[in-house]
């Protein structure tokens, strides 16, 4: 599962930036910018920051369900 789809899903139904996302998360900005220039996947550790920041089951973010939680 490609987690950088996972994460532009979830920052286009919550009409939440990466900024955002990495504020609440704790996540260094440029990690996530990194990321997505590089088209590099996400690592475990920072989808549980990213789930837990944002309330959300790790099944929500990757499966796309995040906008119903």
């Amino acid at each position: 599962m490609n987690t950088l789809i996972c994460l532009k899903e979830l920052m286009r139904t919550r009409g939440i930036s990466l900024y955002y996302i990495s504020k609440q998360s704790g996540i260094p900005y440029s990690t996530l910018k990194s990321h997505i220039q590089r088209d590099s996947q996400l690592s475990v550790r920072e989808i549980q920051k990213i789930c837990t920041a944002l309330d959300i089951s790790l099944q929500q973010f990757l499966g796309g369900l995040a906008a119903t939680a």
